[in-house]
């Protein structure tokens, strides 16, 4: 059976894990799923939101990429979190502030 991990790439169908999670994802039929969208350049948007994959939700921090036709698609670039692992993720995040702040830098 394949982990989480593989499934999430991909890697069980043998497709990319930007086709696997297009053919898969629902979370476009709910309008509150993204919790940030922000412009990285003119052509880019780093997106927070749920995301389901074969009946699961996870949480995916991608980057969106405008197309020809003028919509933005999820690229390769980005990560999908299992929700046993936000509580983990949210700790680093802010260890990881407190750094910056101790430098001075935010």
């Amino acid at each position: 059976m394949a982990t989480t991990l593989e499934m999430q790439k991909g890697r069980d169908s043998g497709k990319s894990a930007t086709q696997t999670t297009r053919g898969n994802d629902t979370s476009a039929s709910v309008p509150d799923a993204c919790f940030l969208d922000v412009h990285r350049s003119g052509s880019e948007r780093l997106r927070v939101q749920i995301r389901q994959y074969r009946g699961r939700e996870f949480l995916d921090v991608r980057c969106w990429y405008l197309a020809n036709d003028g919509e933005y698609h999820p690229s390769q670039k980005g990560v999908t979190f299992n929700p046993s692992q936000l509580a983990e993720l949210v700790q680093a995040l802010m260890i990881a502030g407190r750094a910056f702040d101790a430098k001075g830098m935010c």
